[in-house]
């Protein structure tokens, strides 16, 4: 998937989101368009994001609560900046889900 996520994709996953995120398999349902997508296959960035929405967590708080600044949620949520292994932990911990990275 290029860097780039077209608005209607990423509006879609959101919707999948809400809809219900199958924690055993990463799929992701839109019950109104009938395509599924496949959490492991989106950007480490948009992942990110996406958990973070589906938490209902601000940039701010994610970024207290994983001992970061609200600027580095910004880069990384924009991939201006690669988390490391141990960032990547704190989100996993923080949002309580698995992160796939695909690079």
């Amino acid at each position: 998937m290029t860097k780039l996520v077209s608005l209607g994709l990423f509006a879609l996953m959101i919707v999948g989101f809400l809809q219900g995120l199958s924690p055993n398999t990463g799929i992701v349902e839109v019950k109104a368009s009938k395509e599924v997508f496949d959490f492991q296959s989106i950007s480490l960035d948009d992942q990110i994001k996406l958990a973070r929405l589906e938490k209902n967590m601000s940039q701010q708080e994610l970024a207290t609560r994983t001992q970061l600044t609200k600027y580095n949620i910004e880069a990384i949520e924009a991939g201006e900046a690669v988390p490391s292994r141990e960032v990547l932990k704190r989100f996993e911990t923080v949002l309580n889900t698995k992160l796939v990275s695909i690079r």
